[in-house]
């Protein structure tokens, strides 16, 4: 009888989550982030939604020229419209000494704590129904 239950449950959420994303429209989102004026590769990003109005979150890697392009995780490709802080996080692997007792690898934060920190971030995007929607973010040491 529980599996049963179970069973009913992920098909009642699975038409929610999918039935539901399909109606929801998402813009193309793009563009170029630049740390100290270079294409900076390998940063998230994440676009956080300032309002609970439909909007959802989206994210993106940069490539090596500094360039991303949204998603949202529960429809795919691209950003719904609405207003949103954007944090940008970057790490890099720091080796661990030969004999080390750690066993899983560090990381460290590239960029100043302001651009990673959602509560602080000064980063905002608008995304318009029927754009353009591309938004570069140029970072520096002391926003």
């Amino acid at each position: 009888m529980r599996n049963v239950l179970n069973c009913a449950i992920l098909v009642v959420l699975s038409f929610c989550v999918f039935g539901c994303s399909a109606k929801v429209k998402t813009e193309h989102v793009e563009g170029t982030v630049t740390y100290k004026g270079a294409p900076l590769e390998g940063a998230h990003l994440s676009f956080l939604p300032m309002d609970s109005e439909g909007s959802l979150p989206a994210s993106g890697i940069t490539d090596a020229q500094g360039k991303y392009v949204t998603q949202t995780q529960a429809v795919g490709s691209g950003t719904t419209p609405g207003e949103y802080k954007v944090s940008i996080s970057k790490t890099i692997e720091i080796p661990q000494p030969a004999g080390s007792e750690y066993t899983l690898p560090r990381s460290e934060e590239v960029l100043p704590t302001v651009y990673n920190n959602v509560s602080k971030t000064p980063l905002r995007a608008t995304v318009r129904a029927g754009g353009p929607n591309v938004f570069d973010f140029n970072l520096v040491d002391k926003p």
